[in-house]
């Protein structure tokens, strides 16, 4: 369960592997509880992010080299958070789990060749493939897992 009651701090929350530097901090623009029917809640947060992201290159084929570009969203919350001490029932561990959900009429990592700017060297693929996986337990030294979000696109010169 995430406290909302304290001040929201985004860069506690998640991580990106290949973040270079941000034009500002990350923004949490919009910030939604959604209760379902079966006493199952799910968070929905809207975030801003805005920054330079580094890919490295092997450009032995130059110029004609293909790369796979990537981004990759890992939250430091665990993906089983235990119950509210507080809580009387017998509520089974919780889940939370990282999730695309976009919207397709704004700018989004899902329309990435929308908005490519190097058209004039690069060419960029028209699928973005996204991914959702869990962490390796054995990778952390807790045993926790954590949920990541992946998105990969490819590019040619």
């Amino acid at each position: 369960q995430l406290d909302t009651a304290n001040e929201l701090r985004f860069d506690r929350l998640f991580a990106f592997t290949n973040l270079g530097e941000l034009d500002s901090e990350p923004s949490v623009v919009g910030f939604f509880p959604v209760q379902f029917e079966d006493d199952q809640e799910m968070i929905i947060m809207k975030v801003l992010i805005e920054g330079i992201f580094l890919q490295y290159f092997s450009l032995r084929k130059f110029p004609h080299d293909a790369h796979n570009l990537y981004l990759q969203l890992t939250s430091n919350i665990p993906a089983i958070l235990k119950p509210d001490k507080g809580r009387t029932d017998n509520t089974a561990q919780q889940p939370c789990h990282l999730q695309l959900v976009q919207d397709e009429n704004k700018p989004n990592v899902m329309r990435a060749h929308d908005y490519f700017m190097s058209r004039d060297t690069w060419e960029m693929g028209h699928h973005v493939a996204a991914y959702s996986y869990m962490s390796d337990p054995a990778a952390s030294g807790s045993g926790k897992q954590y949920s990541h979000l992946y998105f990969s696109i490819d590019i040619r010169r």
